[in-house]
């Protein structure tokens, strides 16, 4: 009997991709009557790998592998191995029941024998052929070992709040080609798995860099951010990031300063002071006026995503194409890289695990993408999380303010047609955001209940989101995520992380910081001197410009996505609208 071995996706052969070319099939043939073990390999033919099974075998080992070489190193993508019982009637092979498979991990020599389910999670048997359905590959190694050592990557992994592991994985399925996957270390034992996506905007994540080729990997646009665009590694960091308290700072100032200068002559952005990375706005004095720096706050997802125990998927947009990621089936592509984690990795490493259905999340121009992505996959979505999404109730289209034409994507699916259907469905929508004084019409999908929605920030809260109007009262201490926001400029002098940099003269020294923040007090200083209460500071600093929905502004566009309406119980950090979103949807 011939015995096949075929991709689920026959036309275009997994093995066919760049990365998987050297896939090698092969068998171990038990005779248990002489105790002997025959390896043979399978012959490619036709895109399918095929070879005779003898009727005198009892028993085989199949084994599925693939190495990539790049630069003299081999990368293992793929290791499949399982076990069958050939089965026999009259002394005839008649077919295959599977009896046990291997978990392993591509980093380590380690597996672990499996027996529930018998069968591997990435193969499926039908009498002769077994097809094999992998729609992504782990190039996390591969990656580290272009981008790791660069700015972006490496604080990554120095300033994380949360015990995590981040997978860099290459879809096999067409673009985005690059996924970044976060798992919770508090994941790890779960049986059960909520998978969530989210979608960059084209702006602010979106990056542009080769398809399905070594080009696409080694784009120095994954780990070099130049002007206002953000490399892979930034967008990632901020994302992800928890904000540092006052006691992170000490921690790990002195490691962050060797990694500032060790890229200090590097092509592209410099890394920021680290004190910027607080719930704190940090300033930029070097033009005599102070400069605020609000994208230079971390997102803090992590904390979110470990305590609710989600895996975040993040297809990297190249540009705005959402791709496979808006498809049909996306639940099916999730679903496929869980078991991949699950069946390659010792990430998950509950006996069996379910996939619970998604959660998506987008910002700002990523609309498009998730209203699409949910309008095709309306039946596998949980809840979608919108900040700020643009494409809600119509196509926008205008001219900026550099007089450049711009319209969004009509094939795309609006929101006010697809929430409807999916809140009918029972499932949950989140609107974080200015939802009103004109702002609903962009921002709230037209003639939905805004009892059906969940809306944040709250009634009681939602004057925070007021920015500062120079015809207007305004009282910067009214709230205390504002206070502790503002606390720099309006208070520095109780400031322990301020007074231990400008008060340093031994042990780790940040002279740069040294010298930047004592142009800050400065400034205040004069301000103050001029009689400026906290009210005018805030006016004075705090310019209309900074608001403007365009370059060099977004100031409450940010603040949306990188802040919240409550400060935790240290006082320091601040509960994130993400956070806060998740715990009423789940």
């Amino acid at each position: 009997m011939e015995i096949v071995i075929k991709s689920a996706n026959a036309r275009n052969p997994i093995w066919n991709h760049f990365l998987l070319q050297d896939t090698q099939v092969t068998w171990n043939k038990f005779y248990a009557a002489s105790g002997t073990v025959v390896t043979e390999p399978l012959s490619k033919v036709g895109g399918a790998f095929r070879r005779e099974l003898a009727d005198s075998c009892e028993e085989i080992e199949l084994v599925i592998r693939s190495v990539f070489r790049h630069k003299g190193i081999d990368y293992q993508l793929l290791n499949i191995s399982q076990r069958f019982m050939v089965n026999k009637k009259d002394n005839q092979v008649i077919g295959l029941t599977p009896t046990r498979w291997q978990k392993v991990s591509l980093n380590q020599r380690t597996t672990i024998s499996k027996i529930t389910p018998s069968l591997h999670p990435h193969l499926q048997v039908n009498g002769e052929t077994i097809t094999v359905s992998v729609d992504f590959v782990d190039i996390t190694q591969l990656f580290r070992d272009i981008h790791g050592d660069t700015p972006w990557f490496s604080i990554l992994n120095l300033l994380q709040g949360v015990p995590r592991h981040i997978r860099v994985m290459a879809s096999l399925q067409g673009d985005p080609f690059i996924w970044f996957i976060v798992i919770p270390g508090s994941v790890a034992a779960s049986p059960e798995i909520q998978p969530h996506v989210l979608f960059y905007p084209a702006d602010y994540g979106g990056i542009h860099y080769e398809s399905n080729s070594m080009d696409g990997i080694k784009n120095p646009n994954h780990s070099t951010s130049v002007g206002n665009i953000q490399c892979s590694g930034e967008t990632l960091f901020m994302f992800l990031t928890k904000p540092i308290t006052d006691s992170d700072y000490d921690k790990h100032l002195e490691k962050y300063l060797e990694l500032q200068e060790r890229y200090r002559n590097r092509t592209g952005n410099k890394l920021p002071p680290l004190h910027h990375f607080r719930d704190v706005l940090g300033y930029n004095p070097e033009k005599g006026v102070l400069d605020p720096r609000f994208w230079e706050v971390p997102f803090g997802f992590e904390q979110a995503l470990h305590e609710k125990k989600q895996i975040l998927f993040i297809p990297q947009m190249n540009g705005g194409n959402g791709g496979i990621a808006i498809r049909d089936n996306l639940m099916k592509l999730i679903e496929n890289a869980v078991l991949y984690i699950y069946t390659h990795s010792h990430l998950l490493n509950y006996e069996t695990i379910r996939t619970h259905k998604l959660i998506l999340t987008g910002y700002s121009q990523s609309g498009g993408n998730v209203f699409t992505a949910t309008k095709r996959n309306l039946t596998d979505v949980k809840a979608i999380l919108c900040f700020e999404l643009q494409y809600m109730n119509k196509h926008l289209k205008g001219v900026d303010r550099f007089g450049r034409a711009f319209s969004e994507d009509a094939s795309l699916v609006l929101g006010k047609d697809v929430i409807p259907d999916l809140l009918k469905q029972g499932g949950k929508v989140a609107i974080i955001g200015r939802r009103k004084n004109g702002w609903q019409s962009k921002y709230l999908p037209d003639k939905v209940p805004a009892s059906e929605l969940i809306l944040l920030p709250d009634d009681s809260h939602y004057p925070m989101l007021d920015y500062p109007d120079p015809s207007k009262p305004y009282d910067p201490n009214k709230f205390p995520v504002l206070a502790r926001r503002y606390s720099r400029l309006l208070h520095g002098d109780k400031d322990a992380v301020i007074d231990r940099i400008l008060s340093q003269d031994n042990g780790v020294v940040d002279q740069r910081s040294i010298e930047r923040e004592a142009k800050v007090e400065e400034i205040i200083y004069k301000l103050r001197k001029s009689g400026f209460d906290d009210e005018k500071m805030i006016k004075t600093v705090f310019t209309p410009a900074f608001n403007v929905d365009d370059s060099g502004g977004y100031y409450t566009h940010n603040f949306i996505v990188s802040c919240g309406q409550e400060l935790a119980p240290d006082g320091q950090s601040i509960y994130k609208f993400f956070h806060h979103a998740l715990n009423l949807i789940t």
